[in-house]
């Protein structure tokens, strides 16, 4: 207010809004002979960043008072444009530093995982061989077999990061089709069994068609079963059950482990993001399992996700669309007539 005038704040607001659109001085006298001066703040690209409105009741502003404050508007626009083009820096400055963290976690995380089963694979192989003369057969069957699972361990984890690349680059293709659900379950499981084998495994599916990729629904059985071991103890249960729901079979994996805070609950499918809580720093891990899982059951037509509570465990599981057996002929209703 020029002259300690009150304007309301609506007339304030249009007197802005007019001077923005038009892109220069604006003036407007009121019924009650209010007098409103507006100027826009000119922006870097010529676009106005917002307004300066002036008001007073003893005269009409004349073209020195607008020339003033087109010179107040220059100079405002000038500091606005400027802080927030100090803004977006900091905002990138902040976004290139997530990602070269993001890149130095994933370097670690890499070396990490690579370096053990490589370790011990090179341990147990030299062990052999400097020493087979010394081992008995059954000595040697066990080293072969220590250097077989970690050679496995390794395959394993080149294919969740090639898999991952693949789904980065929106390329994972699947071979979509009606899959029975309990056979393939039983059969994943069953080849899981060393995985397995310190825990006490219920497996409850019923004769439920789906519509999956056979090996997507494999890798997504795998991942998830994978995960409730690794953060589980030995001797709990790992239960695998499913059951049908709005078109949809639920598959569900469930653990009595630590299980999680809402908020890492809300993550758990982040590619490469785990825990923090102390049995997650010191268990080996990618941090890509559930990330595929989430991948796996979108590209199946399915959903993802956990329900958990810290001490009682967790349940990841997914979702996949029913199928349906398309109509017998009328030989295989009634038989073949001869």
């Amino acid at each position: 207010a020029a002259d300690g005038a009150t304007a309301p704040e609506d007339l304030v607001e249009g007197a802005a809004a007019d001077a923005m659109e038009a892109g220069r001085a604006v003036q407007r006298t009121t019924e009650a002979g209010l007098h409103l001066l507006g100027v826009p703040l000119p922006g870097t690209d010529e676009a106005s960043v917002g307004a300066v409105v002036v008001h007073r009741r003893s005269a009409p502003f004349d073209i020195e008072d607008e020339n003033m404050l087109l010179a107040f508007a220059s100079f405002a626009g000038t500091a606005v444009a400027n802080a927030h083009r100090l803004e977006l820096e900091r905002a990138l400055i902040d976004q290139l530093q997530e990602a070269v963290d993001q890149r130095r976690d994933l370097i670690g995380t890499i070396t990490h995982e690579f370096r053990t089963p490589l370790t011990c694979i090179e341990g147990f192989s030299t062990a052999l061989l400097d020493g087979w003369d010394s081992y008995a057969d059954d000595e040697r069957r066990d080293l072969l077999g220590r250097i077989r699972h970690h050679s496995e361990e390794l395959d394993d984890l080149v294919s969740r990061f090639l898999d991952f690349a693949v789904t980065e680059r929106g390329g994972l293709s699947a071979h979509i089709g009606a899959v029975e659900l309990a056979p393939a379950v039983t059969k994943t499981v069953e080849a899981l069994s060393p995985l397995l084998a310190e825990r006490q495994v219920d497996v409850d599916i019923p004769d439920l068609l789906v519509t999956a990729d056979p090996a997507l629904l494999r890798r997504t059985l795998a991942n998830l079963v994978s995960n409730a071991v690794k953060y589980s103890s030995p001797g709990t249960r790992v239960s695998v059950q499913a059951r049908a729901e709005d078109g949809h079979a639920r598959l569900e994996v469930t653990d009595e482990g630590l299980g999680l805070s809402p908020a890492d609950a809300a993550r758990a499918f982040e590619p490469f993001w785990r825990g923090g809580g102390a049995t997650t720093r010191t268990t080996r891990g990618a941090g890509l399992g559930l990330a595929l899982v989430a991948e796996y059951a979108r590209t199946m037509g399915g959903t993802s996700g956990v329900t958990s509570e810290p001490g009682r465990g967790s349940c990841f599981y997914v979702t996949l669309p029913l199928a349906t057996l398309p109509a017998a002929t009328e030989g295989e209703q009634g038989g073949s007539a001869r």
